[in-house]
């Protein structure tokens, strides 16, 4: 259960999310959004269930990142949402495959998805709609001990620990 200073913090960091964007280059007018992280620290006894009520109702979806064998299902799944204009928000249970982390990457660095064998194109690039997002939720021990890419915090943009 989130306390109400904590809701508010979170309703900051999803108007940071929305709002935050930077030049892909200094000279480029070419605009990128960040993704967001939110760490769930040990005790706080906070989890992916408390925080959806301070989302807008209709516009995020969860996607539970629990089995990594299941990677490209999963990728699959949340480029539909994005290109549905959704908000995107991974609860992740297991450590991030290295399919899942090269879409972030690429989401984080040119806002583009690149799908290998996708709707019948060999290569098929999805951008970042301006009304879709990607947030990730993760508790802070599983951060730190079970996450095997060493760079993880450096695709993220705003972070909020609950």
């Amino acid at each position: 259960m989130l306390t109400e200073k904590q809701k508010e913090e979170l309703s900051y960091f999803l108007e940071s999310v929305n709002q935050v964007t930077h030049p892909i280059a200094p000279e480029s007018s070419r605009m990128l959004y960040d993704l967001g992280l939110i760490i769930f620290e040990d005790g706080s006894g906070a989890a992916v269930n408390d925080i959806l009520s301070v989302f807008p109702k209709d516009k995020i979806e969860v996607l539970e990142y629990s089995n990594n064998k299941y990677e490209n299902s999963f990728i699959e799944k949340m480029a539909n949402l994005l290109e549905n204009k959704k908000w995107v928000l991974i609860d992740l249970e297991d450590d991030p495959g290295h399919n899942l982390i090269n879409q972030l990457k690429h989401l984080s660095d040119s806002n583009i998805m690149q799908l290998l064998d996708f709707r019948g194109k060999e290569i098929y690039n999805l951008k970042l709609l301006a009304e879709s997002r990607v947030i990730v939720a993760v508790r802070r021990d599983f951060l730190e001990e079970k996450i095997s890419y060493p760079h993880f915090l450096d695709i993220f943009g705003p972070i909020i620990s609950l």
